[in-house]
């Protein structure tokens, strides 16, 4: 069994909202499921704490210069991007 807390956070991190409101009103948890189909679709592992270990990877290895202007979420991730060189 997976850990809730671990891929709630994970889910959060990748800026994925854990609850909605309904057209009825009603809050609804996401499904795991649903959380892990959506953090796949950024192309991470399934399992939230080797997701989380690569997305430290990736910040780890983002050029400083970039860091802060990537930043989002409350744990402040910096998703790494490259700028083609005739964009330079």
């Amino acid at each position: 069994m997976r850990n809730r807390a671990a891929l709630r956070q994970l889910a959060g991190l990748v800026g994925v909202d854990v609850r909605y409101t309904d057209a009825l009103g009603e809050t609804r948890e996401v499904p795991d499921d649903t959380l892990l189909a959506l953090i796949g679709a950024f192309g991470l592992p399934s399992d939230p704490v080797h997701a989380q270990t690569q997305l430290e990877e990736q910040q780890n290895e983002m050029p400083l210069e970039l860091a802060p202007a990537l930043s989002s979420g409350p744990a402040g991730l910096k998703m790494g991007m490259s700028v083609p060189a005739e964009l330079q």
